[in-house]
């Protein structure tokens, strides 16, 4: 009789296939510290500077960035529950440079403090170096949205009362069914023993 040792699982390709190897992890923990060096350094002691009144959305600039500096330190722990924060730095830079910094540049408007803030946010190519791209696509493009409803979740079995069944009547049910369905190696010696038993006739 030949026994088949039963293989153990291997893990799903989809899990591998969204893990991110090693080195992505550290190019992304650079991005999260290039990121809060930069705004604690540039941005958090406006915060805490003590003067004269400042204007109203420069005060809310400041404070804005204070958070992101805050949430990027959060991003060296975990960098891939954090990739939104490096979506959200990459987006807003591209979209001023595009529709702010370029018109100023075709008009030849380009004044110093523009000059200034184009190159700053210039360097956002580091963090879009560091964005681990394919997998944005696969999490954040392809992947199917958080359900809006109850439609898909399963609900108890209710019996004739109308209530759940509880602990015990299941425990019963589930017992009573693993001794109806024998493994089919007995029931394929029980079925042998039976034959035999035919073959040879009652016993004297």
């Amino acid at each position: 009789m030949t026994v088949r040792q039963a293989s153990s699982p291997s893990p799903p390709a989809a899990a591998s296939a969204d893990t991110l190897p090693l080195y992505r992890l550290h190019l992304m923990r650079a991005g999260y510290f290039y990121m809060t060096v930069g705004l604690a350094i540039f941005k958090v002691p406006e915060l805490f500077s003590i003067g004269a009144p400042r204007p109203l959305m420069e005060g809310v600039v400041t404070c804005i960035l204070t958070a992101m500096c805050i949430l990027a330190f959060v991003g060296l722990r975990y960098p891939v529950r954090m990739l939104p924060l490096l979506l959200f730095e990459s987006i807003w830079k591209l979209i001023w440079l595009a529709a702010m910094a370029l018109p100023a540049i075709m008009d030849n408007a380009v004044d110093p403090a523009m000059s200034e803030l184009i190159f700053n946010c210039s360097m956002v190519v580091i963090i879009l170096a560091v964005i681990p791209w394919r997998y944005v696509w696969r999490h954040y493009v392809r992947a199917k949205g958080d359900r809006c409803d109850d439609r898909n979740t399963s609900k108890p079995h209710l019996g004739l009362s109308g209530a759940a069944p509880g602990p015990s009547v299941g425990r019963h049910v589930s017992l009573r069914g693993r001794c109806l369905r024998a493994p089919a190696h007995r029931q394929q010696a029980v079925v042998g023993t039976s034959r035999w038993q035919n073959e040879q006739g009652p016993s004297p």
